[in-house]
C-alpha cells in the first residue's frame, strides 16, 4: 500500500516551499485584522481595546502553532516570506 504521505526527495524542497509560503498566508491572514484592530484602537474605546487584545492573541496563538515544529532556519523563512509579502501587499495597495 502506497503511503500518501511520501514525497520524493527531488520534491522535497518544493514542497517545503509550498508549506513555507501556505503557512506565511495562515499569518498574513491573521496580520490584516490586527493592524485592523491597531487602527481602531487609537480611538482609544474600550471595545477597540478588546479587539486588538483578542486580535493579538490570535496573532500569538497563530504563530506559536505554525512554528512550534520548524526548526530555526525554517522559521527564519518562515518569517523573511511573510513579511516580503506584507510589504508586497502593502506597497500594491496604494
Amino acid at each position: 500500500m502506497p503511503d500518501s504521505d511520501f514525497i520524493p526527495i527531488e520534491q522535497f524542497d518544493t514542497a517545503r516551499c509550498l508549506m513555507l509560503n501556505w503557512q506565511a498566508d495562515s499569518l498574513l491572514s491573521v496580520v490584516a485584522p490586527m493592524l485592523h484592530a491597531m487602527q481602531s484602537a487609537q480611538t482609544g474605546t474600550v471595545e477597540s481595546a478588546v479587539q486588538l487584545y483578542e486580535a493579538r492573541q490570535t496573532f500569538r496563538d497563530c504563530v506559536e502553532s505554525l512554528c512550534r515544529d520548524l526548526s530555526a532556519d525554517e522559521t527564519e523563512q518562515l518569517l523573511m516570506i511573510t513579511l516580503v509579502t506584507l510589504c508586497e501587499r502593502l506597497t500594491s495597495q496604494t
